[in-house]
């Protein structure tokens, strides 16, 4: 009976060791787990300080372009450096009041004016040879140059030099003859005064071409120094007496012909001078700044267009083409305290039109402003801007795109 208990005593304190081992084990194995787990999460953590939350990191990347020490930006402002100004040529203007004339808004054309053209014509028959070899539209030549050979040598009613040359000795002889006759009344008066008029006639057409004559043909020169605008026959071409043959332009001084309708016809008047813009529509020009001058202007309507035509004569600096369409910004009445703003200044954005002003340092703000009126360089401010105030008056797109670039948002990840 003692073994029984006593094999039974020993079996219990078997069990009981088996399980504090299993539970120390099972602890351990807890514990190790733990402790991975916490270090993976505090490694992660350490990559998440890295990536996402490093703000010293995204300051030297230029996160928003803003760090949190800089200035809260308002609504339309944006943050524009000295140095960024500069690189883009940012100007400012202040908002001062000045004179603005009342604008005619129309189209018209650049025309030449008289005698600052002429045509050069062929003073005998034939057919027309050009010299020089590089006689083009455009070219400049001197007054006297020659341009052209016209020859009838080949021709069926033979060299009119030679056939001039021929009457005008006939003409003398028969003048010479009727002079001893008239002395002795041997012819009547009519009859001799017949003989020098064909005489006189015939030595004028011998020594016009006799001048001109190059022993192949007949010189065609220039009349006056200028450039070549038109030639208007082709080489080898047969051309007539007194047909055109080349225009020439000085191409010092131009007209805008501006087109004026009926409705303004009342206030065509007090038209004093004139912007107009050429076909590319980049640049605007001021018929004052080219020693222009109002010429005149139409009392009565054109009766194939309806408009009354207004001229200006100015300067041909050589940037003009005459025969090309402008468009026309007739000054009329002055305002006399007119706010305005250079058309770089403006900014539009969906029919709505706005300007930068300088707000603080380094911080523009962009105002909507109600425009009026423009001449082709500055446009009138109905509403919108105060005296003193100043104004980006160039380059003022460049504002627009920092703050389109400002705008977009960086988010975070883990």
């Amino acid at each position: 009976m003692k073994k029984i208990l006593l094999g039974i005593f020993v079996l219990v304190c078997l069990f009981s060791a088996c399980d504090s081992t299993n539970k120390q084990s099972d602890n351990k194995a807890t514990n190790q787990n733990d402790h991975s787990g916490h270090d993976d999460h505090d490694h992660d953590h350490d990559n998440e300080d890295h990536s996402g939350h490093d703000h010293s990191i995204q300051g030297k990347d230029g996160h928003s372009g803003q760090s949190h020490d800089e200035e809260e930006l308002g609504d339309n402002e944006v943050a524009f450096s000295d140095e960024q100004a500069k690189r883009v040529n940012l100007t400012l203007e202040k908002v001062t009041p000045k004179p603005f004339y009342q604008i005619i808004k129309t189209s018209g054309q650049l025309i030449a004016p008289v005698g600052e053209e002429s045509t050069i014509v062929a003073s005998t028959s034939g057919i027309i040879k050009f010299t020089g070899g590089g006689l083009t539209p455009g070219s400049a030549i001197n007054n006297a140059q020659r341009l052209a050979i016209v020859s009838a040598r080949n021709i069926a009613d033979g060299d009119p030099v030679v056939k001039s040359r021929l009457q005008y000795e006939t003409a003398k002889k028969e003048f010479e003859r009727a002079e001893l006759l008239v002395k002795d009344t041997l012819i009547s008066m009519a009859d001799y005064n017949e003989a020098k008029l064909n005489y006189e006639s015939a030595q004028v057409a011998y020594s016009a071409l006799a001048n001109q004559s190059a022993g192949n043909g007949v010189n065609i020169t220039s009349n006056t120094q200028g450039y070549i605008k038109n030639i208007l026959v082709n080489d080898g071409e047969y051309v007539s007496v007194g047909q055109p043959i080349v225009t020439v332009t000085k191409n010092r001084r131009i007209q805008l012909k501006a087109d004026v309708s009926e409705q303004n016809a009342g206030i065509i008047s007090q038209i004093t001078s004139a912007n107009f813009k050429t076909a590319n529509g980049k640049e605007s020009y001021s018929v004052d700044g080219l020693n222009g001058k109002l010429v005149s202007y139409g009392k009565l309507l054109d009766g194939s267009s309806f408009y009354i035509p207004v001229i200006f004569e100015f300067d041909n600096t050589g940037h003009f083409l005459t025969g090309s369409f402008v468009t026309v910004y007739l000054k009329t009445s002055t305002i006399e305290q007119a706010i305005t703003v250079p058309l770089t200044a403006i900014i539009e954005e969906q029919g709505l039109f706005f300007v930068y002003v300088k707000d603080r340092e380094h911080i523009y703000k962009k105002k909507e402003i109600k425009k009026g009126a423009d001449d082709g360089k500055r446009a009138l401010i109905l509403s919108g801007l105060e005296v003193g105030e100043e104004l980006v008056a160039t380059n003022a797109y460049h504002l627009k795109l920092s703050s389109m670039s400002s705008a977009i948002p960086h988010g975070h990840s883990h």
